[in-house]
Formats: C-alpha cells, sequence, structure tokens
C-alpha cells in the first residue's frame, strides 16, 4: 500500500508539473540530460501537447534550454530568475512571442545564443536586453520588428553576430547599433529599409560582413564601410539608383571592401534607374555614361539647385514656400530630388515642361494640396515619391496624364476615407502602390481595376471594409499587405482569382473568425497556397473573436456544425492544441486532488 501511495504521489508530481531526474527537478514536457553537474533541456511539442509559457520552476545548473515549436506569446520578467546566471544557450525560435517583459532576460549573464527566430516580436525597448553581458550571437530574424531604438542593444558589448533579417525595419539610424565593438556579422536583409545614415555603422571597427541585400536602398554612402574590417558586402536586390553620386560612393567602396564586385550576385550593385541601365551591374555600364559627372552647381535666387554636367540629375533645396520650377530646371532634366523641401502644395505649371521625367522625388515636404492635371506634361514619368507628406485625399484627376508610371509611394500622409474605382483609373502602368500608414477606411469595388498591379501595401491604415471585388482584375499581383487596420471580415473567396498572389499579410487585424470566413479560408488556401504552416504568422489569419478562439490561426481550427455564420462548437487541429484551456486545466487539478487524498488516506 505505502508502494502505491508513493507511486501515485510521483505520477501527480508529473501531471502537476514537474518530474525528478537524478535527483534534480525537470519541468513537464521536457527532456533533461546531465552533462556533469550541468543540465541540458529540450523541450518539444509531443502530439496534444505544447507550451504555452516558459516552464517553471527554472532548473538550477541549466546550461541549455531548447523551447522551440511550442506556443508561448509572453516572456515574463519573472521566467528567467537569478538560478538562470549559468544558461549559456536558449532557443525559443518558432513560437508565438509578441510581448517580451522589461528587463526579462537581465539575469541570464552568462547567455552566449539568443535565439527567436520566428516569432511576432515587434520593436524591443532600451531595457529588453539589459544585463546580457557575455552575449555573442543574437537571431532576431522573421519577426515583425519596426525600429530599434537607441541605446537598446547597449549592454551587448560582447556581441559578434546580430540577425534582423526578414523584419519591418524602414531605416537604420547613427545610434542603433552604439556600442556593438566587437560585431562581426550583421544581417539587415529583406526588411523595408529606404535610408541608411552616413554614420549608422559608425564604430563597429571589427565587422566583416555586412547584409543589406533585398531591401528599398537607392543611395550609398562610402562612410558606411570606412574603418571596418569588411570582408563581404551583400548589396543585391535594392532599387539603386546609378547617378554620378553613386558611381562615385561606389569606385570609393571598392577600395574599402574586399568583396565589393559582381564576382558573387549577392554582392552586386545592379542599376534600376534609369530604365535603360535597368538590370546592369553598375561596374559594367560603359564608361561614356559617367564621362558627364563633374558635378556643376547653379544657384537661383537663395534657392540652391545641384546638378551633374549633363543636366540628367538635379537635386533642388528650396529656402522659400513660393519658388517656381518651370523656367530653372533644365528641361532636359530625367531625375529630379525635392526630398525635405518646404512645399505646400503642387499645381499646374510647377512641372510644365519638364517632359523628359523619370524620376521625382518628394517625400517628407509639407504637400497638402494637388491641382489637379498638375503631371499632365509627365508621361515618361515611372517612379513617384510623394510620402510623408500631409495629403489628406486623393483627387480623380491629380494623376492625369501618368501613363508610364510603375511605382507610387503615398505612405505616412493623412489620405482618409475611401479609395474608389477612379482614384487610380489613369496609372495603367502601376505595379507597385504603398499607401501604408494613412487613414484609409475603405476600398470599394474595383478599386485598382485598371492598373497592373504586383504589389499594393494597405497596411496600418483604419480599414474596416474591403468590398468582395476589391481586387478584381489584379491578375499579376503578388504581394498584399492589410496588416494593422481593423478588420473583421473579409471575403477570402476574392484571392482565388489572383493567381500570381505569394503573399499575404492579415496581421494585426480584430478578426471574428465565423464558420463563413473559415469556408472562404479554406477554399483560398486551396486553390492558391495547397497548404499553410503558418511558418510565418503574418500569412495565416488569427482571431481576435470569439473568446474560445482567440490566438488561434482560423485555418487550422476545425469548426464542427458549419453553415454560415451559424453557432459552432470549437475544436483544434494537432497544429495547436487545446492542451491550456481552462477545460483541461480544471480536470488537471481534479486528477492532482484526488491523487494527493488517496494518498494521504494510504499514507496515514
Amino acid at each position: 500500500m505505502e508502494y502505491m501511495a508513493k507511486l501515485l504521489f510521483t505520477l501527480a508530481l508529473i501531471y502537476y508539473g514537474v518530474y525528478e531526474v537524478e535527483g534534480s527537478f525537470c519541468p513537464a514536457g521536457c527532456h533533461c540530460q546531465m552533462m556533469g553537474d550541468f543540465r541540458i533541456l529540450n523541450c518539444p511539442p509531443n502530439g496534444t501537447f505544447y507550451l504555452i509559457q516558459v516552464p517553471t520552476p527554472f532548473p538550477a545548473k541549466a546550461v541549455k534550454l531548447v523551447l522551440d515549436n511550442n506556443g508561448i506569446s509572453v516572456i515574463k520578467s519573472n521566467d528567467f530568475p537569478k538560478t538562470g546566471a549559468l544558461l549559456m544557450f536558449l532557443s525559443i525560435q518558432h513560437n508565438r512571442i509578441n510581448v517580451i517583459q522589461e528587463k526579462a532576460f537581465q539575469y541570464l549573464t552568462g547567455l552566449q545564443n539568443l535565439n527567436l527566430y520566428n516569432n511576432q516580436i515587434g520593436s524591443p525597448t532600451i531595457n529588453t536586453f539589459v544585463g546580457m553581458i557575455q552575449l555573442k550571437n543574437l537571431q532576431l530574424s522573421k519577426n515583425i520588428i519596426l525600429r530599434i531604438p537607441c541605446h537598446a542593444l547597449k549592454d551587448l558589448t560582447q556581441l559578434k553576430n546580430l540577425k534582423l533579417g526578414q523584419n519591418k525595419l524602414t531605416a537604420v539610424n547613427s545610434c542603433m547599433f552604439n556600442g556593438l565593438t566587437n560585431l562581426k556579422q550583421l544581417d539587415l536583409s529583406n526588411n523595408r529599409i529606404t535610408h541608411i545614415e552616413e554614420q549608422a555603422f559608425d564604430g563597429l571597427s571589427n565587422l566583416q560582413e555586412l547584409s543589406i541585400n533585398n531591401n528599398y536602398i537607392s543611395k550609398m554612402h562610402s562612410d558606411w564601410f570606412v574603418g571596418k574590417s569588411l570582408v563581404e558586402v551583400r548589396m543585391s536586390g535594392n532599387p539603386w539608383y546609378c547617378n554620378c553620386h553613386l558611381w562615385s560612393q561606389y569606385l570609393e567602396t571598392k577600395e574599402l571592401v574586399t568583396s565589393s564586385s559582381c564576382m558573387y550576385d549577392n554582392m552586386c550593385i545592379r542599376c534600376h534607374i534609369p530604365a535603360d541601365l535597368r538590370t546592369t551591374p553598375i561596374a559594367n555600364v560603359n564608361a561614356s555614361f559617367w564621362e558627364s559627372c563633374s558635378s556643376t552647381d547653379g544657384l537661383f535666387g537663395d534657392n540652391t539647385l545641384h546638378c551633374d554636367s549633363g543636366n540628367r540629375n538635379c537635386t533642388i533645396k528650396i529656402a522659400s514656400r513660393g519658388v517656381s520650377l518651370n523656367n530653372t530646371v533644365p528641361q532636359t532634366v530625367m531625375y529630379l530630388n525635392l526630398t525635405a523641401n518646404p512645399m505646400p502644395y503642387i499645381n499646374r505649371s510647377t512641372f510644365r515642361g519638364l517632359g523628359n521625367l523619370i524620376s521625382i522625388q518628394l517625400s517628407t515636404n509639407n504637400i497638402s494640396t494637388i491641382e489637379d492635371h498638375a503631371f499632365e506634361d509627365q508621361n515618361q514619368l515611372v517612379i513617384m515619391d510623394l510620402s510623408n507628406n500631409a495629403l489628406s485625399g486623393i483627387g480623380e484627376e491629380i494623376f492625369f496624364g501618368l501613363t508610364s508610371l510603375e511605382t507610387l509611394n503615398l505612405k505616412e500622409n493623412n489620405i482618409s476615407g475611401a479609395i474608389n474605382n477612379q482614384t487610380f483609373h489613369y496609372l495603367n502602368s502601376l505595379s507597385s502602390l504603398d499607401l501604408g500608414q494613412n487613414e484609409i477606411t475603405e476600398i470599394l469595388e474595383c478599386a485598382f481595376c485598371n492598373t497592373t498591379m504586383q504589389k499594393l501595401l494597405l497596411n496600418e491604415n483604419s480599414i474596416t471594409y474591403i468590398h468582395t471585388r476589391a481586387f478584381k482584375g489584379l491578375s499579376d499581383l503578388e504581394i498584399l499587405n492589410i496588416a494593422s487596420n481593423q478588420l473583421t471580415q473579409m471575403d477570402f473567396t476574392q484571392f482565388t482569382e489572383l493567381t500570381a498572389l505569394v503573399t499575404i499579410d492579415t496581421s494585426d487585424n480584430n478578426w471574428k473568425c465565423t464558420c463563413k470566413m473559415k469556408i472562404q479560408l479554406t477554399k483560398m488556401i486551396a486553390s492558391i497556397y495547397k497548404s499553410v504552416s503558418c511558418e510565418r504568422d503574418y500569412f495565416c489569419v488569427k482571431c481576435s473573436s470569439p473568446n474560445e478562439l482567440k490566438g488561434s490561426f482560423l485555418h487550422s481550427v476545425l469548426l464542427n456544425n458549419c453553415t454560415g455564420n451559424s453557432t459552432y462548437t470549437v475544436t483544434e487541429s494537432t497544429e495547436h492544441s487545446t492542451s491550456g484551456s481552462p477545460g483541461v486545466f480544471f480536470l488537471q487539478k481534479v486528477f492532482v486532488f484526488l491523487t494527493i487524498f488517496f494518498c494521504s488516506i494510504l499514507c496515514f
């Protein structure tokens, strides 16, 4: 009887959370191995069981902890107590981490390797990585990081390898990597970076490998590479603007980087602009193209005009709000940069006579008004950047005449209301449109019908409604981003006609999951993707309601008795189990109570 009592008590401890191995507690669901006096823990998902939090109590003398492929969403400030000071390797990749509480890793002073790959981590704070003074390798790729605050990595003085690829970074500032004097490898590839400050990599004197490939970078500064130990720089897959400035910076870079040529394609700078050089490696451009690069400067009034000697590439800095460009800018100009000026409006005379323009950069002005037919002379224009201005609406005649426009950036304005079938109806050649970070509320029927859209960004708006035929006719659409809006419902069957679609980002919405949505989503997946693994969480629809589905991916949830929007019974597939549900937890407590109760009777 006493033996049975001990057996029952041991079973209770196992079910409740810990069991004993060689005199030391090992969390439930984990495999624990001894290595001398130290422990190695691996806690993989097992059938219907997966972890939803870091296991407790934290085992003393643990040197390696692997929590991959579980359902952990929050790293709490007390998950890693002082007993974790000996931990050297921690991997929590392929989970659902979206919150890391302040100073969560502060006691992991001996940690050398931290792997947080493929989670939902947003921007860290200055206290996220505090105390990690021995960290050498930090893997943060495939998250949703928008920015790294200044001094957020200040304690990581021993860091040698930092991976930030496949995030949502848009810029690299001069203080992002302060203090990382031992860094040897830096991966910033596959983000949305448009701008890197000249001093962004200052202080990284030991840097050997830099990856900035597959971003939206068009300009280069040789200062990025000065004072480094660079052996390899990967720069391919960016829309490089091949002008005299880039050519001079490229020549300086060749002297600073061992591998900066096109010996390997991932290091190659291929021109995106001008159009006649598109895809051509800058090193292969005919020497005669650069003969005009003596860079002459001209002045008009208190405003400054910089053009190359061929008057094809011009940059203007405007001192007054009322400057007129016609009769001032050479009519031969093809690439016009008006970034960061105090322009409040664009009227029909602003660009009159400049019919050779291929690219206009108008970002970071204060443009609130654009007159109808303001670009009617620019029928050769391919690229226009109107981002970070004060536009509140888009008139139906604004883009008249822009029949060759391929790329339009309207990000970070105040555009509100609905997008209808007249908004972009003149833009027959439009293939890339960025409307992110505005205040758009609705996407109406056939909103982009007359375009040849391949990339459409609608993220970070206030969209509550998307018409069932909003994306009609977009047979070439490859990338669609509707993340960070206020969507609760949408007809997913409309995507079955988008045969070229590769990526849909639906993250950070308020999806109200119903049977109808489940059925539509299933049809879409079967038609386009065949199967979905949610390796990338933005690829899937995550439910916000009802409560019993909150946090679950809709495609992995089984909704029994589904007929339209009817009531349903909830069951989860084996991809994400319900082992952490209230019902299961109640049964666990009942089991423990009964076991301990019978044990007390049998023991005494």
